[in-house]
């Protein structure tokens, strides 16, 4: 699993910023991967069970700490998890330790971007890393909603009526 790890940090090592495609006509794209949502009380909280594993928890962990989208997450860590102490060796990183009814009644206070929660039963299936990415740092519906509406969108022209 650390060999998966450091492949996803290489792949945000390379892939982070925003890129400059090249154009025709002095037209330029640019192009880029988006961290989450940044508003207060919209963390992404990753809760980590008491039977989660390390190999399942770093994969989801590590893009969040080596980008600035760390201060976006929160770790909801059981007391009683074989891997707390490991956990809260990252440094930086909004760990809260708590049994499951005190995150459900924190997580009635206010609406997270998302939750995900490790609970050592189905183990990791890594994917390609960038496609891992994806899946942690998608867009907010909220802002692709509005970005749709964008009339900077090519799009096919209606054809003039023939009447």
């Amino acid at each position: 699993m650390l060999g998966f790890v450091k492949t996803v940090c290489n792949y945000l090592a390379d892939a982070c910023g925003p890129k400059r495609g090249v154009g025709r006509g002095g037209r330029t794209p640019i192009y880029g991967l988006q961290r989450p949502p940044i508003m207060d009380n919209y963390p992404t909280v990753l809760r980590i069970a008491t039977g989660a594993t390390i190999d399942e928890s770093l994969p989801i962990i590590a893009p969040f700490y080596v980008t600035n989208a760390r201060s976006q997450l929160q770790v909801s860590l059981d007391p009683s998890s074989s891997i707390a102490a490991i956990v809260e060796r990252f440094v930086g990183l909004q760990v809260i330790k708590e049994d499951s009814g005190a995150l459900q009644k924190r997580l009635a206070s206010f609406t997270p971007y998302s939750v995900m929660t490790i609970e050592g039963e189905r183990g990791l299936e890594p994917l390609l890393a960038m496609h891992w990415v994806s899946r942690l740092f998608c867009l907010d519906e909220a802002f692709a909603q509005n970005f749709m509406k964008s009339k900077k969108w090519l799009a096919i022209a209606p054809a003039p009526s023939r009447l």
